[in-house]
């Protein structure tokens, strides 16, 4: 028994041993432990709490938790997947090790792969009565974490300064990143995990904007909560570049006009060239208007300002590098990103999309520009549940994911390509994409 949604991994599991996973939708993002106990049954071997939860961020409280263990049958398994606790602020959040000791049914699960850092090395452990560890000991894999995984994570046990340091890192980030949203207008749920579940809100390209601006985000309706979108916090170069995109190109200037363009000054000349970096004013119908609004905030912001008319002038990024291409061929862009291209699409569901600026899908490698910017996005989405979704190129896989989106970058190399998604659905059944084919030139 599982909340919905949540880490899919659970259900993976459960489907892999032939069990039915029982799904208990979350109440206000919270997991809601009281319907869970109401769906307990008969068959029932095990029950999840993510806590915190991804992908809401939430976590479960003292009362909660203590209620789900003194209501669950001691032949009930309650599995408490504690991947982000490292990152709780909330001083009010149980010590779940305390329960240890009186409910041998509880399975407590933490990871190296968040605050330590050891995400690539796939180590992590469980503490729970010896009953349970025994059971645990009989189905494992004999080599399930490598030696350089175990020497990695004793090190990382010891090392507290990281530790420390990543909280803090987290902390300082989560309040400028809580700041940001609302000073942009954009609802969010309050985290006690190292992301932020954001609301689209009036955006419902946010998503597209963000990816467009560099910044790599976890789309909403893949992970089960369609209409938002998945932040982590980063670092502050990283959180710099965020806020610079949600600022840019998450505001709407037809409604309202971004007043963090301006410094704090009480004189202000009577013409300001507005530069769009984000494409943000691109397509509105009636730019005048627009610009008659912004006139009247910054008036009734700054007394006495002379401001008379704003010029809009997009900001085009430079090229990669300076070439000649011949007719239907195209440079990579700076930093080797793509403008949105076209999708390829079946009726089974799946689409592929191929980030290209040219719809003809040639390109011309560049030697003027270092070869690792030299690389197109491979990127598919389904909208039926997957139990697995493959990208292939030429017919090898490319990646492959459990989940029902994937992306993944691929290096240029002269020749011909083709690339097609392929997904294997809940039901055991197997779907793909039309697909796409591009021919590089050297």
């Amino acid at each position: 028994m599982v909340g919905e949604p949540t880490f899919t991994s659970y259900e993976l599991a459960a489907r892999t041993m032939g069990a039915t996973a029982v799904r208990v939708p979350l109440r206000d993002y919270l997991q809601d432990v009281p319907a869970m106990l109401e769906a307990v049954g008969e068959r029932t071997k095990y029950a999840v709490l993510c806590s915190p939860l991804n992908p809401t961020g939430t976590a479960v409280n003292k009362v909660e938790i203590e209620e789900m263990l003194s209501s669950l049958p001691v032949n009930v398994l309650l599995v408490l997947d504690e991947a982000y606790v490292e990152y709780v602020t909330d001083p009010g959040h149980p010590d779940s090790l305390t329960y240890l000791e009186d409910h041998p049914n509880l399975v407590i699960a933490r990871t190296f792969s968040k605050v330590y850092g050891l995400a690539g090395l796939r180590v992590g452990y469980v503490v729970t009565s010896k009953p349970v560890r025994d059971a645990l000991e009989k189905v494992k894999l004999p080599f399930n974490v490598n030696r350089i995984a175990q020497v990695a994570a004793l090190a990382a046990l010891g090392d507290d300064e990281h530790v420390a340091h990543s909280r803090e890192l987290n902390r300082r980030g989560k309040e400028r990143l809580y700041r940001v949203l609302e000073e942009t207008g954009f609802e969010y749920v309050p985290t006690q995990a190292n992301f932020i579940l954001v609301k689209n809100g009036p955006h419902p390209d946010l998503f597209r904007r963000l990816i467009e601006n560099c910044v790599i985000v976890r789309e909403g309706e893949a992970i089960g909560v369609p209409g938002h979108v998945r932040i982590t916090i980063g670092d502050d170069a990283q959180n710099d570049m965020l806020e610079r995109a949600l600022r840019a190109g998450a505001v709407d200037v037809r409604n309202a006009w971004p007043l963090w363009i301006f410094p704090a000054v009480t004189a202000w000349p009577e013409e300001i060239v507005l530069l769009d970096p984000a494409g943000c004013l691109t397509g509105l119908d009636d730019l005048a208007a627009a610009a008659d609004r912004m006139i009247a905030n910054v008036r009734s912001q700054v007394p006495g300002v002379t401001l008379t008319h704003f010029l809009m002038e997009p900001m085009q990024p430079p090229p990669l590098a300076e070439i000649v291409l011949p007719a239907q061929t195209a440079a990579l862009p700076a930093g080797g990103r793509m403008a949105p291209g076209r999708d390829a699409t079946l009726a089974s569901g799946v689409s592929l999309t191929l980030t290209s600026p040219d719809p003809a899908r040639v390109y011309r490698l560049s030697r003027a520009a270092p070869a690792d910017t030299q690389q197109i996005e491979i990127a598919a989405q389904s909208a039926l549940p997957l139990r697995e979704l493959t990208l292939t190129v030429n017919g090898r896989p490319l990646w492959q994911q459990q989940a029902t989106y994937a992306s993944a970058w691929w290096q240029l190399q002269a020749g011909e390509y083709t690339f097609q998604a392929i997904g294997i659905t809940t039901a055991g059944e197997t779907i793909q994409s039309a697909p796409i084919t591009i021919t590089v030139i050297g």
